[in-house]
């Protein structure tokens, strides 16, 4: 039992994950869940009229528990059941607690959407080999309940439960007070970017913010760090029309969220060729790219859309075919598909490819961060997200064709704030 949520009714009535033996032996692992509103968090108790026999062994490791009992266990069906790194956020009955069990405040969002605040100590505290190797050999997907990835942070520690926290995403808008030198440059206010010039920041052109009438940003563009902001800058000097919105994801550091250097080594004309463990022999990752003129030599500039495409290795690509520059810079994100970071492919001409998803849906605030993969023919025209009678789509500046795909990435976290409402389920 990994990685699942578990969210009772209000009134903590029942058991989230309970094993029960009637004869014989489960061997159990109940590792890295989320489980509030129960009665007891995790049970193990003999069936009634069951075997003297029964028993339950295993490990009940990395969840974090918030319930009127954590864990209730009895201690003659489970004398060789071990748990620990546990963070239980409630009274337990029947265990001993392992060393490096947290007795504490979760500090999570709410009940109903449990996922960590910053502040939590289950950040960074799961036993990391178990919840990892676990993942390895039962075959289950390196990611959290949110379907982004499950290894992330200093020193790429797990955190306690089903959720990883780090990633974090807003929305830019341009506007007079923060455009810089020509207008073509224009600086990111956030705490998740400011003074921090390690950021991978991503970025998606945004046409109307969910909000209609929208504001059309063509120009190729960049990002780069100074004087303790990031900015955003157009690669071919035009002016940024004010009003004009971005989607900006900042993943948190760890595996699959690194930089790109175009060098002679790796330049393969139009692309550069990424050579990353997140990425190497891996068709299927859902790969982003944003132009970074930090990493690179200052003073090169990339005028060119840019995308990615796959032949044996990722490569980050200039769309339009022009050669690749030495030295350009890149941020890129990378990670495994889910249902919330995945590949779209156009079936049919259009200027328009509908994101069909339960959290962008009805939901304008959503924030999708999009990058482009290089199709049959080569294109300079950029695209953007845009919200339209309901649905988020990818909108692009010249007409999509049959085949056109795009890697898509949802930041569930983001959803669940920007939908949230005040006391909607439940006083905390």
């Amino acid at each position: 039992v990994y990685n699942n949520v578990i969210v009772g009714v209000a009134g903590a009535s029942g058991t989230a994950i309970s094993f029960t033996p009637s004869s014989g032996a489960i061997h159990a692992q109940a590792v890295a869940n989320t489980i509030t509103r129960s009665r007891v968090g995790i049970g193990v108790l003999q069936w009634n009229d069951g075997a003297d026999t029964a028993r339950v062994d295993g490990t009940i490791s990395s969840n974090l528990i918030r319930a009127t009992t954590g864990i209730y266990a009895t201690a003659a069906i489970s004398p060789s059941l071990t748990n620990d790194y546990n963070l239980v956020n409630a009274e337990s009955n029947g265990v001993t607690f392992g060393a490096h069990t947290i007795t504490a405040d979760a500090k999570i969002v709410s009940e109903s959407t449990p996922r960590l605040r910053s502040d939590s100590p289950a950040i960074g505290a799961a036993d990391s080999a178990t919840v990892l190797l676990g993942i390895l050999f039962n075959g289950l997907p390196d990611l959290d309940a949110d379907g982004l990835r499950r290894l992330k942070g200093t020193p790429n520690a797990v955190d306690i439960g089903a959720y990883e926290f780090g990633d974090l995403t807003f929305s830019h808008t341009v506007t007079t007070g923060n455009t810089g030198s020509g207008s073509y440059i224009t600086r990111f206010d956030d705490a998740s970017t400011d003074g921090v010039p390690g950021a991978k920041v991503m970025v998606t052109s945004n046409f109307n913010d969910g909000t209609p009438p929208g504001v059309l940003y063509a120009p190729p563009f960049g990002v780069y760090y100074d004087l303790g902001k990031w900015q955003l800058f157009a690669q071919d000097i035009a002016p940024a029309p004010l009003g004009a919105h971005f989607d900006v994801f900042v993943p948190a550091i760890g595996g699959g969220s690194f930089t790109q250097v175009a060098t002679g080594d790796n330049i393969s004309g139009a692309a550069s060729r990424i050579d990353n463990s997140s990425t190497d022999s891996l068709p299927d990752r859902i790969v982003l790219a944003t132009q970074n003129w930090t990493v690179g030599n200052h003073g090169i500039y990339n005028p060119h859309q840019v995308g990615l495409l796959y032949f044996g290795k990722w490569f980050v690509a200039n769309l339009d075919g022009a050669p690749m520059p030495v030295n350009a810079g890149f941020n890129v994100y990378a990670q495994a598909a889910s249902p919330n970071a995945f590949r779209v492919v156009a079936s049919m001409n259009g200027s328009a490819l509908v994101l069909d998803h339960s959290l962008l849906n009805g939901i304008p605030c959503a924030r999708p961060h999009v990058s482009r993969i290089l199709g049959a023919s080569s294109t300079d025209y950029g695209f953007d997200v845009d919200y339209f009678a309901g649905h988020w789509e990818i909108y692009g500046h010249a007409p999509l064709a049959v085949g056109d795909s795009f890697n898509v990435v949802i930041d569930p976290a983001q959803v669940a704030a920007c939908t949230d409402r005040i006391f909607a389920n439940d006083f905390e």
